[in-house]
């Protein structure tokens, strides 16, 4: 039976960046894989134990309920408390272990890496129109570093909007998810002056809103194909052409159609180049508490990490090297 392509391929095919991985892969990740794993299956009894324990005391407060239908709180409030720290400490040691592998990774790749978002943009990507509005938001798994010349800033980001509405009972208040995925900021090679946005052809309306409220006017461009996938805004029509040339306009369209058709937007402003990916899941994970972790999960992680690179490099093919992100 043939092997699978991510259990029999190299890393080192993956790009330029990954050179030499395979031999860290089996000096330093897999041994610890097998580690991971055990841990895993140790989280999974444990969140097993915790929940019957929970479920046990649960069931006796039920059971020991008085003639007023009164559930009884010595019981019930301990069943909470075992089934959720259980559940929670579990998940988080597994999370901890995993996370000192994914930094052990990003450092062979000469990558800056922190579960935590620290202090990262995330209000200019709003401002420059390439992500919805949006009520409470969480931030995580920040990357930093240099790739084709340019520095990149990226983060995992998911926003909520709150939604509310009249019932019977009173006002109900909804959170609702509108934005799953990677926030990036990369420096762009090819000198302009102006904002130019890119985002998905959203109608005449939500178009004309978007010129209102500071994306400025619409911008017509000689590729119908482009203009049926994405609608350009800028107040300066020539230097928005003169970016969006038509190779380069056939370059974005071969970036969307390969992450998923409909997924990106992008703003340049600033010698920079601002996307918006929306990419449901966790992005920098190896594995997971379900699915346990192996050389394919690890593939997969790592395929992610050379779409990103391939993402910086196309964006700036045939340029003039800039700084990129600023402090």
């Amino acid at each position: 039976m043939p092997q699978d392509d991510a259990e029999s391929r190299s890393f080192d095919v993956l790009g330029p960046r990954f050179a030499g991985f395979e031999d860290f892969w089996r000096r330093e990740i897999e041994p610890n894989l097998d580690a991971q794993n055990r841990k895993r299956r140790q989280s999974l009894a444990i969140i097993g134990v915790s929940l019957l324990i929970g479920g046990a005391l649960g069931v006796a407060s039920f059971l020991s309920t008085d003639e007023m239908q009164v559930i009884n709180p010595m019981l019930i409030v301990p069943a909470i408390l075992v089934g959720g720290i259980g559940c929670g400490w579990a998940a988080r040691r597994l999370a901890d272990s995993e996370g000192s592998l994914v930094t052990a990774i990003f450092g062979y790749l000469d990558l800056d890496y922190s579960r935590v978002a620290g202090v990262f943009p995330l209000d200019r990507f709003r401002e420059l129109g390439i992500l919805p509005s949006y009520d409470r938001s969480k931030l995580e798994d920040r990357v930093r570093g240099q790739h084709a010349g340019v520095a990149f800033d990226i983060a995992e980001a998911y926003l909520e909007e709150k939604r509310t509405q009249n019932t019977k009972n009173g006002t109900k208040t909804t959170y609702v998810t509108v934005f799953d995925g990677l926030l990036i900021r990369c420096g762009f090679l090819k000198p302009f002056s102006t904002r130019v946005l890119v985002k998905r052809d959203a109608g005449w309306l939500a178009g004309a809103l978007s010129g209102l409220f500071g994306g400025g006017d619409k911008v017509r461009l000689e590729d119908p194909r482009f203009e049926e996938v994405f609608e350009v805004y800028s107040k300066d029509q020539v230097e928005a052409r003169y970016l969006l040339t038509p190779l380069f306009m056939e370059r974005l369209l071969a970036l969307d159609r390969r992450f998923g058709g409909g997924q990106m937007a992008l703003a340049f402003e600033g010698q920079e180049v601002w996307i918006a990916l929306r990419q449901a899941g966790d992005s920098f994970r190896l594995g997971s508490l379900w699915r346990g972790y192996s050389r394919a999960s690890v593939a997969a992680f790592l395929k992610g990490l050379a779409e990103l690179f391939l993402l910086i490099e196309e964006i700036n093919a045939r340029g003039s090297i800039s700084s990129g992100p600023r402090a």
